[in-house]
């Protein structure tokens, strides 16, 4: 799918790819928008709360690392 905007005197075109034969535009657009913010919390936990600093091995531990992680950045 091909979507053309024009903003002023610019235009511009974004591809967007689906493997389902007949998306509705609107459904494909949301689809890529939340997915941008979902990887834009990782990349951020990663960068800023040392998510991937976890020294244990322990499964509580880790899951106690990560929440505290998610919960710095919000």
């Amino acid at each position: 799918m091909i979507l053309k905007s024009t903003n002023g005197d610019k235009e511009s075109h974004a591809l967007l790819y689906s493997t389902d034969t007949e998306p509705y535009a609107m459904t494909l657009i949301a689809g890529y928008k939340s997915r941008f913010q979902i990887e834009f919390l990782f990349r951020g936990d990663r960068q800023y709360t040392d998510l991937t600093h976890s020294q244990s091995t322990r499964e509580e531990a880790i899951n106690m690392h990560d929440n505290a992680s998610l919960t710095a950045l919000n």
